[in-house]
């Protein structure tokens, strides 16, 4: 390849190579940040074996999965509700907040919000050559380190012990299954440069603004739609890189990677500064000098 052939702007390089990913367009009310999906989303192709049903305690946790919207005409938007729904109770008073407003030739969200199916992102990572030979390879070699160390991950003690949905070690023991275990990874920061005074923007990698543990819920929503789908009964490939006849594949999220403040909106605990400041003992903020381990309270 030339120096010359190497494209140089943005829209010559997403033509020739196929990188735009299968996504679902929320519209993200404005006030409490509740997700409302497209009131008439296109079908698509089932990627899964339909067979194993969710098990009875987890229907009704959350709403229905919406499968990733296909490439589209832009002259013919999707339809969204006009005010948001969402209520943080079954007796709660709805939002109500206005979601949409007037463009140029519809209405259209006030603010949106882009989920990448992972169903669709992973099938079309097992697909590459080499990718499922390396992930698989990761897999095989599971176990504990002989000189007692931890030099990988996969060595530690809470993935060697991290049961499956059989009740057995969830890598260690798969079969024929492609398992793979996820990091969830959770930051803020500022797109427009840090400023030492005035107003700021902050945007994170799920694109939370200023989020609060509510806030944080929503945006989470829809991946754990899916990995649900991938713990409880699988998410069926009809064809990897390396298996023409297809495959089954679960996956879970283990370690959390994240600084301190983006750990605790995660994990729905109170900020590092609040009176319960410890993310393991209830000690409080009062009693920070206490340095006596065995008086600290557990959670």
């Amino acid at each position: 390849m030339t120096i010359a052939s190497i494209p140089t702007d943005l829209a010559t390089a997403r033509n020739r190579f196929p990188l735009d990913p299968e996504y679902t367009l929320y519209a993200c009310c404005p006030l409490c940040f509740a997700l409302h999906p497209s009131q008439a989303p296109v079908p698509t192709e089932a990627t899964e074996k339909d067979e194993h049903p969710l098990p009875p305690d987890l229907i009704g946790v959350l709403p229905p999965y919406i499968p990733p919207q296909p490439r589209r005409d832009s002259r013919s938007p999707l339809r969204f509700p006009d005010k948001c729904q969402y209520q943080a109770t079954r007796t709660s008073t709805r939002c109500g907040t206005k979601l949409l407003r007037q463009g140029i030739d519809s209405r259209r969200p006030i603010r949106t919000y882009a989920h990448q199916s992972l169903v669709s992102w992973l099938g079309r990572l097992l697909i590459r050559p080499d990718i499922e030979h390396h992930l698989d390879a990761s897999q095989a070699n599971v176990g504990p380190n002989p000189s007692g160390s931890v030099e990988d991950i996969l060595e530690s003690r809470e993935v060697l012990n991290f049961m499956g949905p059989d009740g057995q070690p969830f890598l260690r023991h798969c079969g024929s299954e492609g398992r793979y275990l996820f990091s969830l990874f959770v930051d803020w920061f500022n797109p427009r440069g840090n400023k030492h005074g005035g107003a700021t923007y902050s945007a994170g990698v799920i694109f939370m603004v200023s989020p609060s543990l509510d806030q944080v819920n929503h945006f989470l929503g829809p991946l754990v739609q899916e990995l649900l789908q991938f713990w409880s009964r699988g998410v069926y490939y009809s064809r990897t890189a390396y298996r023409p006849q297809g495959r089954m594949t679960r996956c879970a999220v283990l370690p959390l990677i994240c600084d301190l403040a983006a750990g605790r909106k995660t994990s729905g605990q109170a900020s590092h500064s609040s009176a319960l400041f410890c993310s393991f003992c209830q000690l409080l903020k009062s009693l920070i000098n206490n340095l006596d381990k065995s008086s600290w309270p557990r959670r």
